[in-house]
């Protein structure tokens, strides 16, 4: 049988209850798939319910089923007959085959005392984070001892991997729910830090087989790898084929007599996967020498992001550090062809200690903790290179969210509501830009870092307006980082009307919007971006706007105002000329950049172009060797941003 989950928030109305209509629903999951609404709204008679799998009905109080599995963001827009009110209210639901009235989850990391004040301790904080408002709590901490507190703090004998599991139950015992999970428990002495890096395998063993290679810090006597497909190994540096393509989940534990280290990373296993590099270290006091490996056959460039804010160039590069730490190090590899262009990272431990900060604060809306909601930290990074350390966590029912192990460095902290609200997403210091973002400096943490969500300065009228398209990514085979992109709605005064999450797709949509002038901005942490100017009106109510994610920028035009469209660049490796395909609809004078990985301008002109199709021939037999960004820009705002190799 299946009980019924019914889902509610409490809040408290302050004031006198503005005029007009507001969308409220609630809902009830019936069966495993199946989801009934209610209709909370006051005011307004037509609604409009999107189920967020591509369907919708205009019924007061609907039912429906969904096809699969999945996280939902369900909306109901409320409108009047005569227009003169219009609510929208969105709330997320997560469906399974095994959705029940309640379910039981938490977190964990470990908390330092006095005698103890770094990471790594004996000493761990449960946070439940369970689903149905449960009553009854029992942990079992695996070591053979269990606690009753909802938040229990518990401390264990010795380091080592523990099954921790939970179980809730409500009060009548109407539901009862279990989770468990691995926890890694690791103390003040620990000598080793687990890592690893993979490639393809020599091909004579299949497209399926990968060569995984230990990057761990310190001297591991044991290994044991979880290659995620039910299959291990204890080899320090194995090579394992898998059945099928797809993603897998794969963990390396060492261990020694005087530590032990797990670490976990999701790997793709594909034919198309072809094109990689890696690099190993080895270091003396707090200086390292870098070597990197490049799949190509072909002579490569290799560009080296060292942590500190410090980048240098060469295959084997020498580099010493300002003091001890865990730096997140970066290699850029391209070869001579341009047949292959990569990139990997790994926190390099650098001195004699080994330090995880841990980083934690609440997320409130308005004078309320934040209920539902995700948390971001980005390492800074605004090089043409991106590619910062991220983390992502949830935030519990108490707004308050936790990253337990973060390297040293300079980060920005990233929270937003996954109940789209009028509450906009976040940075510490409470600033929607990150330029504006108030920088958390690790190495001493300062927690709490508390963050207060900005609220949108207006709302866009209902209307039937649409923004929406797509933002592509120029990196091999992804950067990675399209949804954690959002996109910023502001009307014509650039004030904040509201934001649209970006799919790991690059897509993007904005309805609902009056018509008139709107700016959109995509924001991510590091990356420079423009205003992009759209007009809704009634005889052109929809725009799609396409966007580049290259490098260290987004950049992109509006296609309802493109008087220029460009192709591709060829040929690409080039030797001297390089050659563009450029279509104006009328006379246009463009302006041409040519810049290099340092941010140096190489080249800067201008082009008239007479209204047709064009090739564009470019000289560049004078350049140096390496990587560059041709950059074409109309009316100060850019339309092309290709890299391409000399």
């Amino acid at each position: 049988f299946w009980d019924s989950l019914f889902v509610y928030h409490d809040f408290v109305i302050c004031g006198n209850f503005p005029p007009g209509c507001v969308a409220d629903f609630r809902y009830e999951i019936q069966e495993p798939l199946t989801v009934s609404f209610l209709n909370l709204s006051q005011g307004g008679e037509s609604y409009f319910w999107d189920f967020g799998d591509g369907h919708h009905s205009n019924e007061e109080n609907p039912v429906h089923t969904y096809q699969d599995e999945g996280y939902y963001n369900i909306c109901l827009t409320l409108m009047s007959n005569d227009s003169s009110c219009y609510s929208k209210y969105c709330q997320a639901v997560t469906l399974s085959d095994d959705t029940l009235g309640c379910q039981a989850n938490f977190a964990y990391f470990p908390v330092g005392d006095s005698n103890n004040p770094i990471h790594g301790s004996l000493t761990v904080q449960f946070l439940d984070m369970s689903l149905g408002n449960p009553s009854l709590w029992f942990w079992q901490f695996g070591d053979g001892t269990g606690a009753s507190d909802p938040n229990p703090i518990h401390t264990f004998g010795g380091p080592g991997i523990y099954q921790v599991c939970l179980t809730i139950q409500s009060a009548d015992s109407s539901c009862t729910s279990i989770f468990c999970q691995d926890v890694i428990v690791q103390n003040d002495s620990a000598t080793c830090v687990a890592q690893f890096t993979h490639h393809p395998a020599d091909p004579a063993h299949g497209d399926l087989s990968l060569q995984f290679i230990d990057l761990s810090y310190g001297n591991p006597a044991h290994w044991l790898w979880d290659f995620g497909d039910g299959h291990s190994s204890t080899e320090q540096n194995p090579m394992h084929t898998y059945a099928a393509e797809g993603n897998y989940y794969v963990c390396l534990t060492i261990s020694s007599p005087a530590c032990q280290s797990v670490w976990c990373e999701e790997i793709t296993v594909g034919s198309e996967i072809d094109c990689f590099n890696y690099f190993t270290w080895q270091t003396v006091d707090n200086t390292a020498v870098f070597s990197g490996v490049h799949s190509s056959d072909m002579e490569a460039f290799y560009f080296w992001e060292f942590g500190d804010g410090v980048s240098g160039s060469g295959q084997t590069v020498t580099h010493t550090y300002s003091g001890p730490g865990i730096y997140y190090v970066s290699l850029l590899s391209f070869d001579d062809g341009n047949t292959c262009s990569a990139q990997s990272s790994q926190m390099v431990v650098i001195g004699d200690t080994i330090a995880y900060n841990q980083v934690y604060g609440q997320v409130f809306e308005g004078d309320f903790p934040l209920e539902q909601g995700v948390v971001m930290i980005f390492s800074i990074d605004t090089s043409l290179n991106y590619n910062p350390f991220i983390d992502v966590t949830l935030i519990d029912s108490s707004g308050v969210y936790v990253f337990p192990y973060v390297p040293s460095g300079e980060f920005v902290i990233y929270a937003l509501n996954t109940t789209y609200n009028q509450y906009l997403p976040t940075y510490y210091g409470d600033v929607i830009n990150w330029e504006d973002a108030e920088v958390v400096v690790l190495g001493q943490p300062n927690n709490p870092y508390d963050i207060h969500l900005v609220s949108a300065v207006t709302t866009s009228i209902g209307g039937n307006g649409v923004i929406n398209g797509q933002i592509s990514d120029e990196v091999v085979r992804g950067s990675g980082f399209l949804d954690k992109i959002n996109m910023l709605l502001y009307n014509e005064s650039k004030e904040s009307l509201g934001f649209a999450n970006v799919t790991s797709d690059g897509d993007f949509n904005l309805d609902n919007l009056a018509y008139g002038v709107y700016y959109l901005y995509p924001e991510l942490s590091g990356v420079s971006a423009e205003f992009i100017r759209v007009e809704l009106t009634s005889e052109q109510p929809t725009a799609q706007v396409n966007m580049t994610f290259s490098g260290g920028s987004i950049t992109g035009i509006e296609n309802q105002n493109e008087l220029v469209f460009a192709g591709e660049i060829y040929p690409n490796p080039v030797t001297d000329i390089l050659k563009i395909n450029i279509e104006a609809l009328e006379m246009s004078d463009v302006g041409l950049k040519i810049i290099g990985t340092d941010g140096r301008v190489y080249r800067a002109s201008n082009l008239i172009l007479n209204g047709s199709t064009e090739t564009i021939q470019i000289n560049v037999s004078d350049l140096p060797k390496g990587m560059f960004i041709l950059q074409i820009t109309d009316h100060n705002q850019v339309f092309l941003n290709k890299k391409f190799i000399r």
